[in-house]
Protein backbone atom coordinates (compact mmCIF):
# COMPACT_ATOMS: atom_id res chain seq x y z
CA UNK A 1 0.00 0.00 0.00
CA UNK A 2 1.31 3.53 -0.79
CA UNK A 3 2.60 5.59 2.10
CA UNK A 4 0.11 7.74 3.95
CA UNK A 5 1.72 10.92 2.68
CA UNK A 6 0.26 10.37 -0.79
CA UNK A 7 -3.25 11.24 0.37
CA UNK A 8 -4.47 14.51 1.85
CA UNK A 9 -5.04 14.69 5.57
CA UNK A 10 -8.79 15.15 5.71
CA UNK A 11 -10.46 15.26 9.06
CA UNK A 12 -14.15 14.98 9.76
CA UNK A 13 -14.99 18.68 9.45
CA UNK A 14 -17.65 20.81 7.81
CA UNK A 15 -18.20 20.44 4.08
CA UNK A 16 -16.66 23.80 3.03
CA UNK A 17 -13.45 23.01 4.91
CA UNK A 18 -13.11 19.60 3.28
CA UNK A 19 -13.77 21.05 -0.18
CA UNK A 20 -11.15 23.75 0.32
CA UNK A 21 -8.54 21.29 1.61
CA UNK A 22 -9.02 18.98 -1.37
CA UNK A 23 -9.15 21.89 -3.84
CA UNK A 24 -5.90 23.34 -2.49
CA UNK A 25 -4.23 19.94 -2.74
CA UNK A 26 -5.37 19.47 -6.35
CA UNK A 27 -4.35 22.99 -7.35
CA UNK A 28 -0.84 22.28 -6.14
CA UNK A 29 -0.76 18.83 -7.73
CA UNK A 30 -1.81 20.11 -11.18
CA UNK A 31 0.05 23.43 -11.26
CA UNK A 32 2.74 22.06 -13.57
CA UNK A 33 0.10 20.71 -15.92
CA UNK A 34 -1.59 24.10 -16.00
CA UNK A 35 1.70 25.84 -16.76
CA UNK A 36 2.62 23.23 -19.39
CA UNK A 37 -0.56 24.11 -21.30
CA UNK A 38 -0.82 27.83 -20.57
CA UNK A 39 2.75 28.89 -21.40
CA UNK A 40 2.74 27.50 -25.00
CA UNK A 41 -0.79 28.80 -25.64
CA UNK A 42 0.11 32.26 -24.34
CA UNK A 43 3.28 32.24 -26.44
CA UNK A 44 1.39 31.26 -29.59
CA UNK A 45 -1.28 33.87 -28.93
CA UNK A 46 1.34 36.56 -28.33
CA UNK A 47 2.94 35.73 -31.67
CA UNK A 48 -0.42 35.89 -33.44
CA UNK A 49 -1.21 39.27 -31.90
CA UNK A 50 2.12 40.95 -32.65
CA UNK A 51 1.82 39.85 -36.29
CA UNK A 52 -1.49 41.67 -36.67
CA UNK A 53 -0.07 44.88 -38.24
CA UNK A 54 1.96 43.03 -40.86
CA UNK A 55 -0.89 40.68 -41.76
CA UNK A 56 -3.47 43.47 -41.82
CA UNK A 57 -1.38 45.47 -44.27
CA UNK A 58 -0.04 42.50 -46.22
CA UNK A 59 -1.27 40.04 -48.83
CA UNK A 60 -2.84 37.58 -46.36
CA UNK A 61 -6.36 38.98 -46.69
CA UNK A 62 -6.18 38.72 -50.47
CA UNK A 63 -5.04 35.11 -50.21
CA UNK A 64 -7.94 34.29 -47.91
CA UNK A 65 -10.35 35.97 -50.31
CA UNK A 66 -9.08 33.67 -53.06
CA UNK A 67 -9.84 30.53 -51.06
CA UNK A 68 -13.04 28.64 -51.93
CA UNK A 69 -15.99 29.86 -49.87
CA UNK A 70 -16.65 26.34 -48.57
CA UNK A 71 -13.11 26.06 -47.21
CA UNK A 72 -13.29 29.49 -45.57
CA UNK A 73 -16.56 28.57 -43.88
CA UNK A 74 -15.27 25.18 -42.70
CA UNK A 75 -12.26 26.68 -40.97
CA UNK A 76 -13.92 29.84 -39.70
CA UNK A 77 -12.06 32.20 -42.05
CA UNK A 78 -15.00 34.18 -43.38
CA UNK A 79 -13.88 37.42 -41.74
CA UNK A 80 -10.85 38.83 -43.53
CA UNK A 81 -10.87 42.42 -42.25
CA UNK A 82 -7.58 42.06 -40.40
CA UNK A 83 -7.53 45.81 -39.70
CA UNK A 84 -10.18 45.11 -37.08
CA UNK A 85 -8.58 43.58 -33.95
CA UNK A 86 -11.83 41.72 -33.21
CA UNK A 87 -12.11 40.19 -36.69
CA UNK A 88 -8.42 39.32 -36.74
CA UNK A 89 -8.55 37.61 -33.37
CA UNK A 90 -11.80 35.81 -34.22
CA UNK A 91 -10.17 34.33 -37.31
CA UNK A 92 -7.48 32.77 -35.10
CA UNK A 93 -9.43 32.20 -31.87
CA UNK A 94 -10.80 28.74 -32.67
CA UNK A 95 -7.29 27.29 -32.50
CA UNK A 96 -6.94 28.50 -28.93
CA UNK A 97 -10.47 27.40 -28.00
CA UNK A 98 -9.56 23.88 -29.10
CA UNK A 99 -6.42 24.11 -26.95
CA UNK A 100 -8.27 25.29 -23.84
CA UNK A 101 -10.94 22.63 -24.40
CA UNK A 102 -8.36 19.85 -24.67
CA UNK A 103 -6.74 21.05 -21.46
CA UNK A 104 -10.09 21.26 -19.68
CA UNK A 105 -11.32 17.85 -20.81
CA UNK A 106 -8.08 16.03 -19.96
CA UNK A 107 -7.86 17.76 -16.58
CA UNK A 108 -11.47 16.89 -15.77
CA UNK A 109 -10.83 13.25 -16.62
CA UNK A 110 -7.43 12.86 -14.98
CA UNK A 111 -8.35 14.53 -11.70
CA UNK A 112 -11.13 11.95 -11.22
CA UNK A 113 -9.24 8.92 -12.52
CA UNK A 114 -5.82 9.51 -11.01
CA UNK A 115 -6.57 7.99 -7.59
CA UNK A 116 -7.20 4.66 -9.30
CA UNK A 117 -4.38 4.94 -11.82
CA UNK A 118 -1.94 5.92 -9.04
CA UNK A 119 -3.37 3.34 -6.63
CA UNK A 120 -4.28 5.83 -3.89
CA UNK A 121 -8.08 5.44 -4.13
CA UNK A 122 -8.53 3.21 -1.07
CA UNK A 123 -6.47 5.51 1.11
CA UNK A 124 -8.12 8.72 -0.09
CA UNK A 125 -11.72 7.54 0.04
CA UNK A 126 -11.21 5.85 3.41
CA UNK A 127 -10.92 9.31 4.97
CA UNK A 128 -13.76 10.29 7.38
CA UNK A 129 -15.70 12.27 4.81
CA UNK A 130 -17.95 11.53 1.86
CA UNK A 131 -16.89 10.94 -1.73
CA UNK A 132 -19.13 13.85 -2.76
CA UNK A 133 -17.11 16.30 -0.64
CA UNK A 134 -13.81 15.02 -2.01
CA UNK A 135 -15.04 15.20 -5.59
CA UNK A 136 -16.47 18.68 -4.99
CA UNK A 137 -12.99 19.79 -3.97
CA UNK A 138 -11.45 18.17 -7.04
CA UNK A 139 -13.96 19.79 -9.37
CA UNK A 140 -13.47 23.16 -7.69
CA UNK A 141 -9.78 22.96 -8.64
CA UNK A 142 -10.77 22.00 -12.19
CA UNK A 143 -13.12 24.98 -12.43
CA UNK A 144 -10.42 27.40 -11.22
CA UNK A 145 -7.86 26.25 -13.77
CA UNK A 146 -10.37 25.87 -16.61
CA UNK A 147 -11.65 29.44 -16.16
CA UNK A 148 -8.21 30.89 -15.47
CA UNK A 149 -6.73 29.84 -18.83
CA UNK A 150 -9.22 31.71 -21.08
CA UNK A 151 -9.00 34.69 -18.72
CA UNK A 152 -5.23 34.83 -19.11
CA UNK A 153 -5.49 34.47 -22.88
CA UNK A 154 -8.09 37.22 -23.00
CA UNK A 155 -5.95 39.63 -21.00
CA UNK A 156 -2.86 38.89 -23.10
CA UNK A 157 -4.65 39.28 -26.43
CA UNK A 158 -6.36 42.52 -25.38
CA UNK A 159 -3.15 44.08 -24.07
CA UNK A 160 -1.04 43.13 -27.10
CA UNK A 161 -3.61 44.12 -29.72
CA UNK A 162 -4.14 47.44 -27.94
CA UNK A 163 -0.39 48.01 -28.20
CA UNK A 164 0.16 47.03 -31.84
CA UNK A 165 -3.13 47.47 -33.74
CA UNK A 166 -3.90 50.68 -35.60
CA UNK A 167 -7.59 50.55 -34.69
CA UNK A 168 -8.94 50.54 -31.11
CA UNK A 169 -9.60 47.13 -29.59
CA UNK A 170 -13.32 46.35 -29.58
CA UNK A 171 -14.83 45.47 -26.16
CA UNK A 172 -16.48 42.45 -27.84
CA UNK A 173 -13.12 40.64 -27.65
CA UNK A 174 -14.15 39.74 -24.09
CA UNK A 175 -17.13 37.88 -25.54
CA UNK A 176 -14.80 35.65 -27.58
CA UNK A 177 -13.02 34.48 -24.43
CA UNK A 178 -16.25 34.15 -22.44
CA UNK A 179 -17.47 31.78 -25.15
CA UNK A 180 -14.15 29.94 -25.02
CA UNK A 181 -14.52 29.56 -21.25
CA UNK A 182 -18.03 28.17 -21.69
CA UNK A 183 -16.82 25.60 -24.22
CA UNK A 184 -13.97 24.61 -21.88
CA UNK A 185 -16.38 24.13 -18.97
CA UNK A 186 -18.54 21.94 -21.18
CA UNK A 187 -15.66 19.62 -22.04
CA UNK A 188 -14.27 19.63 -18.49
CA UNK A 189 -17.59 18.33 -17.19
CA UNK A 190 -17.78 15.72 -19.94
CA UNK A 191 -14.22 14.61 -19.16
CA UNK A 192 -15.10 14.13 -15.49
CA UNK A 193 -18.23 12.18 -16.44
CA UNK A 194 -16.25 9.90 -18.75
CA UNK A 195 -13.71 9.17 -16.00
CA UNK A 196 -16.46 8.42 -13.51
CA UNK A 197 -18.31 6.15 -15.94
CA UNK A 198 -15.61 3.99 -17.51
CA UNK A 199 -14.69 0.82 -15.67
CA UNK A 200 -11.01 1.13 -16.52
CA UNK A 201 -9.84 4.57 -15.39
CA UNK A 202 -6.73 4.30 -17.55
CA UNK A 203 -8.80 4.65 -20.71
CA UNK A 204 -10.52 7.88 -19.65
CA UNK A 205 -7.94 10.25 -21.13
CA UNK A 206 -8.05 8.58 -24.53
CA UNK A 207 -11.84 8.56 -24.59
CA UNK A 208 -11.97 12.21 -23.55
CA UNK A 209 -9.45 13.18 -26.21
CA UNK A 210 -11.60 11.41 -28.81
CA UNK A 211 -14.69 13.35 -27.69
CA UNK A 212 -13.02 16.76 -28.03
CA UNK A 213 -11.36 16.06 -31.38
CA UNK A 214 -14.48 14.32 -32.65
CA UNK A 215 -16.58 17.37 -31.76
CA UNK A 216 -14.14 19.61 -33.59
CA UNK A 217 -14.17 17.55 -36.79
CA UNK A 218 -17.95 17.24 -36.69
CA UNK A 219 -18.05 21.03 -36.58
CA UNK A 220 -15.73 21.26 -39.59
CA UNK A 221 -17.81 18.78 -41.58
CA UNK A 222 -21.02 20.64 -40.68
CA UNK A 223 -19.79 23.74 -42.52
CA UNK A 224 -18.89 22.03 -45.79
CA UNK A 225 -22.32 21.55 -47.36
CA UNK A 226 -25.94 22.37 -46.66
CA UNK A 227 -26.67 18.67 -46.19
CA UNK A 228 -24.20 18.39 -43.30
CA UNK A 229 -25.09 21.72 -41.67
CA UNK A 230 -27.40 20.15 -39.01
CA UNK A 231 -24.30 18.44 -37.57
CA UNK A 232 -23.27 21.81 -36.11
CA UNK A 233 -25.72 21.23 -33.26
CA UNK A 234 -23.61 18.25 -32.15
CA UNK A 235 -20.43 20.31 -31.78
CA UNK A 236 -19.96 22.72 -28.84
CA UNK A 237 -17.31 24.47 -30.93
CA UNK A 238 -20.03 25.61 -33.33
CA UNK A 239 -22.38 26.81 -30.59
CA UNK A 240 -19.90 29.57 -29.77
CA UNK A 241 -17.96 30.03 -33.01
CA UNK A 242 -15.56 33.00 -32.75
CA UNK A 243 -16.21 34.26 -36.29
CA UNK A 244 -19.97 34.23 -35.70
CA UNK A 245 -19.51 36.10 -32.43
CA UNK A 246 -17.40 38.76 -34.15
CA UNK A 247 -19.94 39.16 -36.94
CA UNK A 248 -23.23 38.92 -35.05
CA UNK A 249 -22.45 38.97 -31.34
CA UNK A 250 -22.45 36.07 -28.87
CA UNK A 251 -25.21 33.50 -28.63
CA UNK A 252 -26.67 33.61 -25.14
CA UNK A 253 -28.16 30.16 -25.74
CA UNK A 254 -24.81 28.76 -26.91
CA UNK A 255 -22.89 30.12 -23.93
CA UNK A 256 -25.54 29.15 -21.38
CA UNK A 257 -25.97 25.73 -22.97
CA UNK A 258 -22.26 24.96 -22.79
CA UNK A 259 -22.08 26.00 -19.14
CA UNK A 260 -25.21 24.00 -18.25
CA UNK A 261 -23.94 20.85 -19.97
CA UNK A 262 -20.55 21.15 -18.27
CA UNK A 263 -21.99 21.68 -14.79
CA UNK A 264 -24.64 19.02 -15.34
CA UNK A 265 -22.06 16.49 -16.49
CA UNK A 266 -19.92 17.25 -13.42
CA UNK A 267 -22.92 16.66 -11.13
CA UNK A 268 -23.64 13.37 -12.89
CA UNK A 269 -19.98 12.41 -12.46
CA UNK A 270 -20.26 12.90 -8.68
CA UNK A 271 -23.48 10.85 -8.56
CA UNK A 272 -21.98 8.00 -10.59
CA UNK A 273 -18.88 7.94 -8.42
CA UNK A 274 -21.03 7.21 -5.37
CA UNK A 275 -21.88 3.82 -6.90
CA UNK A 276 -18.46 3.11 -8.40
CA UNK A 277 -16.42 0.10 -7.34
CA UNK A 278 -12.94 1.48 -6.82
CA UNK A 279 -10.03 -0.44 -8.33
CA UNK A 280 -7.05 0.75 -6.31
Amino acid sequence: MPPATTAPEIESTETPAVVLVVAARELRAHLRTFLAWSIPLVGMLALVCVLQPSLANGPMAAKLESMPAMMRRAFGLELVDFQSPLAYLATNALTFTVGTSLFAALLGASIIAKEETQHTAELLYAQPTSRARILAGKLTAVAIYVLALPLILGLVSTALLAAVAERPVEPAIAELWLASAATSVCFAGLGALVAASLRDARTSSGATLAIVLGAYFVGVVSMMTEATEPLRYLSPFKWNEPVAIAAHGPSALGIAGAFVIGVGAAILAVRRYHRRDLHA
